[in-house]
């Protein structure tokens, strides 16, 4: 049984950003003070709003989260910033190596009926699918309307040799976390207990949501090559996950030196 989630929480407005002393910005504790230019300082910060969600207890396939976002009609447009965080597999780490983070997926949907019942097919956005920590997803609202945010796991039984090291994908506890430039927005927490109708964008439906980030975007062709795998998550290349050296640049071979300048090399 899912543990119940705790209520939605508004952090509310942050310091107002505005010309401190000395030509500075201050703003949070201590009284910071941070030098801008003349036309920075004409230009007010726009407020963020944080809305928060957690579960204590453990998540799996069975008991997937759900959140409703519904931005007011005259709340738009607006940013709205999503991220799910899982507890840090260093903070209970006993042994020289530490199981990967459970690989998460985030999607956003618009609702096109008005109802809360019908949501278009074509996803506003998707974060990446990667055993990493977190995963973030955000869009543009051009006007009001309702948006569902679910998470998924993996729903297969993973192999006990994989890069996560589990036998079963659960995630210990999760965090939610919304932002967005606007107050008023409603955010709320469920289970995904059932399936949603997905249906296909009606003809006098104009998508109010647009993709914000480039997270998650992967070239279909990824796909058809066999790269990566349909509906499944995506490996972490960890020889790559870092900032990028010297060796990555060194071709091993003539032939791979040839096939990359052919690559970079276009006819004018």
């Amino acid at each position: 049984m899912l543990p119940p989630l705790l209520p939605g929480m508004m952090m509310g407005m942050m310091p107002p950003m505005g010309p401190g002393p000395g030509g500075g910005v201050m703003g949070g504790p201590g009284q910071k003070h941070l030098k801008i230019s003349s036309e920075e300082a004409r230009v007010p910060a726009m407020p963020w709003f944080e809305w928060m969600h957690a579960n204590p207890g453990e998540i799996t396939h069975h008991n997937q989260p759900e959140f409703t976002i519904l931005v007011p009609q005259n709340g738009g447009p607006c940013e709205v910033i999503c991220c799910v965080e899982q507890m840090d597999p260093r903070m209970s780490q006993t042994k020289a190596m530490r199981a990967a983070p459970i690989p998460l997926l985030v999607k956003v949907y618009e609702n096109v009926d008005g109802q809360g019942q019908c949501f278009s097919k074509d996803l506003v956005c998707k974060s990446n699918w990667i055993p990493v920590r977190d995963s973030m997803v955000a869009f543009s609202a051009c006007r009001g309307g309702q948006f569902k945010v679910v998470v998924e796991l993996p729903n297969d039984v993973l192999d006990a040799k994989s890069s996560c090291g589990q036998d079963v994908a659960k995630v210990d506890r999760m965090i939610f976390r919304c932002y967005s430039q606007h107050p008023n927005l409603v955010v709320s927490a469920g289970t995904a207990s059932f399936r949603h109708m997905l249906v296909s964008t009606p003809q006098w439906h104009t998508p109010s949501g647009m993709r914000w980030t480039f997270v998650g975007a992967i070239k279909p062709s990824r796909y058809q090559n066999g790269e990566i795998a349909v509906n499944e998550p995506e490996p972490l290349d960890r020889q790559h996950d870092s900032l990028r050296k010297a060796e990555f640049d060194q071709a091993s071979t003539l032939v791979e030196l040839a096939a990359d300048v052919k690559e970079d090399c276009t006819l004018m």
